[in-house]
């Protein structure tokens, strides 16, 4: 998580709603908890460390955030086999 980030996390709420949104590189999920809580419609994460996804679907536990598609592996494979 970079703090660094904050004012964009709550940026994507804004453009979110009723969207279908993909957090590449997701880390530990901040983009896509917050794309989910401004109302994105389908919300996927992907990311390749196995200890990143872990945490990522704890931190949207934590925020009661359900419906992330949480995915391991690397974003570009995953846009390459989702076109």
């Amino acid at each position: 998580y970079y703090f660094d980030q904050s004012e964009n996390h709550y940026y994507v709420q804004t453009l979110s709603k009723g969207k279908k949104v993909l957090d590449g590189v997701s880390y530990t999920g901040a983009f896509a908890i917050n794309a989910k809580a401004g109302g994105a419609e389908e919300v996927t994460a992907v990311e390749d460390s196995v200890t990143a996804v872990k945490i990522a679907e704890e931190n949207a536990l934590l925020n009661k955030i359900k419906g992330i598609n949480f995915a391991r592996g690397d974003v570009f494979k995953f846009l390459e086999t989702t076109r």
